[in-house]
């Protein structure tokens, strides 16, 4: 079961959107799938893989890794599928503005 969250959303014809806040993320190197809870106003630009640690990084085009290894897309992203505006947390070129879970220091594998 996806958990759902409820936005108000005025410029839309209708005044609410729901959005998925779980989405499965698969490691591209070692396909360990994780279900994860998705931040709703930032993207999340990392992610390490707990079967083989690589750091897993947004592709070209993708905000974040739900966008890119996730079986659903950010919540800034499934607002824009409904409201037409660019996601907040995305400048025009698609890299992100704001980053959630940045680990410091750490390095690919």
């Amino acid at each position: 079961m996806h958990a759902l969250w409820v936005i108000p959303n005025r410029s839309a014809k209708h005044h609410f959107v729901r959005m998925q806040l779980l989405s499965e993320l698969c490691c591209p190197v070692c396909g360990m799938r994780e279900t994860l809870r998705m931040p709703v106003d930032a993207c999340q630009f990392f992610h390490e893989c707990n079967g083989c640690h690589v750091l897993l990084r947004p592709l070209a085009g993708d905000c974040c890794v739900f966008c890119s290894y996730g079986s659903v897309r950010c919540p800034p992203v499934q607002d824009v599928s409904v409201t037409g505006k660019r996601a907040s947390c995305c400048s025009p070129s698609g890299v992100p503005v704001a980053v959630v879970n940045s680990p410091s220091g750490a390095t690919d594998a």
